[in-house]
């Protein structure tokens, strides 16, 4: 909910429904809340105890069910296929632990990690051991360590920090001194290892080649901010560019996928040189083919290839303080779609806006959780009642829509005729049922496609028919 306070939902999603539905809101089962306000850490077994517990029996004994379609019951099975959650999350999930020597899960205990002694900071590079044998990056010592690359890729087991550093944003930039003495402790990039000046009172750190000058800056930012893209693509992404102090900040994470996806290279182009520029291309265009909605089984060996060169072309660039974990795990996206399918039901962005959708339930900040149960149960039962209540539009939204105006237009007509209405709100779901009804029985002409005349004229004489059968 906030610094002070976190809550973790639970929420289970049913892959088993088209596409088009499995991954609507409605459909979502809230399934346990983990109260806060602090992260439940390791302790987070004992909260899942008892959802495990119930996935095992659905598992292992099934659940009778009702097949409408064939009108018979059959025994249904299931079973858990991934969970969906940030990398400290996986953390506690799966028991892994995500920081230190062996942070990566898919390279496990051959995670090739090395300890920046005065940066702090574990880094994980390298990757030049995904690569085929014969790749000439394997003999190529002069751009990377200093070492020709033997090593063969680990076996599976059976964007931001790059703007950060562009724009040199202190204190989240990844060049700064003690980056600098770390490859002169490597012994690696020379040109860009501090020399002492020649009164020995100072260090001269030489500008690298991903730095961009003050007006390059202003350009890089000027396109970020005058970009304009589809309603609905994002965010407005020209409120997180600060042109005068040369920043880009108060982005979401989809704000980061836009960015990286589509503005990143075209804001390159005219800021960095031509050899820094391309690999970060690359990086755009690859993470764009990996989101794709449609993804063809024998392009995935030239996407592992693709990005293992770009990380390839990182590591001759950008120091090694810039390779952390994450940017470490992109050499295992491409596995995680061979396994997962389309990466569209796996990402974090369609549980986001769920989650955004659960915080706004909350009215008081002391209760949050009571208020999330709340909300979501009065919005199950909507959804039930709008699905299932006699005579209502099945859609939910447009059931919802339409019963509101309903009831806006028994208001107007008593309004308009020196009426009033007194309804209670008992009295408000049937009576919407029974003028559905009628009017659907009248045949009159539907108010949002033309003339409302006769709708209204029906409507007001079905509201008095009782008293002109008393008269």
């Amino acid at each position: 909910m906030s610094i002070a306070h976190s809550t973790w939902p639970v929420v289970l999603v049913n892959y088993n429904l088209p596409p088009w539905m499995s991954l609507k809101q409605e459909y979502f089962l809230l399934s346990l809340l983990i109260p806060g306000p602090k992260s439940p850490g390791n302790n987070i077994d004992v909260y899942l105890q008892p959802l495990v517990e119930e996935l095992k029996e659905i598992w292992i004994n099934g659940l009778e069910t009702y097949d409408k379609y064939s009108d018979e019951s059959f025994e249904m099975h299931a079973a858990l296929m991934w969970t969906i959650s940030d990398f400290p999350a996986y953390s506690m999930l799966s028991g892994w632990k995500t920081k230190g020597n062996f942070a990566c899960p898919c390279c496990n205990h051959v995670t090739i990690s090395l300890y920046l002694t005065h940066s702090k900071k574990m880094c994980y590079m390298d990757h030049r051991r995904f690569l085929d044998a014969q790749h000439p990056y394997r003999r190529n010592k002069n751009a990377f360590n200093g070492k020709i690359e033997e090593r063969v890729s680990p076996k599976p087991i059976s964007g931001v920090d790059a703007l950060r550093t562009l724009l040199d944003i202190s204190g989240k930039s990844k060049d700064h001194p003690k980056a600098r003495f770390d490859i002169l402790e490597l012994g690696i990039k020379e040109r860009l290892q501090p020399i002492l000046s020649e009164d020995g009172k100072h260090v001269i750190i030489q500008k690298a080649g991903f730095s961009m000058s003050s007006k390059e800056k202003v350009n890089f930012c000027r396109v970020l901010k005058e970009t304009k893209l589809p309603y609905g693509c994002s965010s407005n992404i020209a409120r997180c560019v600060h042109s005068s102090e040369k920043k880009f900040s108060g982005y979401k994470s989809h704000d980061a996928h836009i960015f990286l996806h589509y503005l990143l290279q075209v804001a390159v182009r005219k800021s960095l040189p031509k050899h820094v520029a391309i690999p970060l291309i690359r990086l755009g265009v690859f993470l764009r083919s990996l989101c794709s909605k449609v993804i063809r089984p024998e392009d995935l060996d030239i996407l592992q290839l693709e990005i293992t060169e770009t990380l390839c072309e990182f590591e001759k660039i950008f120091l090694p303080n810039f390779f952390d974990v994450m940017v470490h795990l992109h050499i295992h996206l491409v596995n995680e779609v061979k396994l997962g399918g389309p990466v569209q039901y796996r990402w974090m962005f369609f549980m986001e806006r769920y989650l955004c959708k659960l915080k706004s339930n909350v009215r008081n900040k002391s209760r949050p959780e009571g208020f999330i149960a709340e909300g979501y149960l009065i919005e199950e039962c909507l959804t039930f009642c709008s699905r299932y209540m006699h005579g209502v539009n099945e859609s939910v939204n447009n059931s919802v829509e339409d019963n509101d105006d309903l009831v806006d237009r028994l208001s107007y007509i008593a309004q308009a005729n020196e009426q009033e209405t007194c309804l209670s709100r008992e009295d408000i779901p049937p009576l919407i049922v029974e003028a559905s009804t009628k009017l659907a029985a009248a045949d009159v002409i539907d108010k949002d496609n033309g003339d409302d005349s006769d709708y209204d004229d029906t409507l007001w004489d079905w509201m008095h028919a009782d008293e002109d059968d008393d008269n």
